[in-house]
């Protein structure tokens, strides 16, 4: 068995399993991209600015790659200098702002139409409620918006009944603000299995 330590010419070629998938400028990608180009770096020991900043382009469309050897970070081997230049033109920010909070209002007003009568049916309303308030970036609400939110996205039939249920195992809850998203969340799966039997 072959002991050798690992070095940048064990890199692995384009395309192969553990390549990562080519980098085309997807501001989506461009994350999860450089985080296995840097996992490849530490694994085969490549320390050297010059190789860190060459092997990348073996792994970038042809366009990603005239760009990134026009950047002075290429030029002047600055690994980190261009690593941070790679997130910002191509925008990694970007998939920390996918949704606004009035992309949260038209789903809970959506939602608060529709009638939810099974545990999966909640649990797709939670995730997806989730899924929105939970990657709003910067525009992140604070928790009390964001329990409102989530209250008025569900049908008033099911806001009906799971009120009871807080309201018997919450009863010091001021009822002047919409209930914590744990406490609802808890109700509905109690709910929904009560009424499987």
């Amino acid at each position: 068995m072959n002991s050798h330590p690992q070095t940048s010419l064990d890199m692995p070629l384009r395309h192969s399993k553990e390549a990562p998938k080519t980098f085309k400028g997807k501001y989506s990608e461009v994350d999860t991209f450089l985080r296995h180009y840097d996992k490849l770096l530490q694994n085969f020991q490549v320390t050297d600015p010059r190789e860190q900043c060459d092997l990348i382009l073996d792994y970038c469309s042809t366009k990603v790659a005239e760009y990134i050897k026009s950047e002075e970070a290429y030029i002047t081997s600055d690994w980190p200098a261009l690593r941070s230049e790679i997130r910002n033109y191509y925008d990694a920010e970007k998939v920390d702002q996918r949704y606004l909070p009035g992309d949260l209002t038209s789903f809970t007003r959506r939602s608060a139409r529709k009638t939810i009568h099974t545990l999966g049916q909640w649990k797709e309303y939670y995730r997806k409620y989730k899924a929105i308030a939970g990657n709003m970036g910067k525009n992140k609400m604070e928790e009390d918006k964001i329990a409102g939110y989530f209250w008025l996205g569900i049908h008033p039939t099911l806001q009906r009944e799971l009120k009871l249920d807080m309201t018997t195992k919450h009863p010091k809850r001021d009822t002047s603000q919409a209930p914590p998203m744990k406490h609802v969340k808890e109700a509905a799966e109690e709910y929904f299995k009560r009424d499987q039997f």
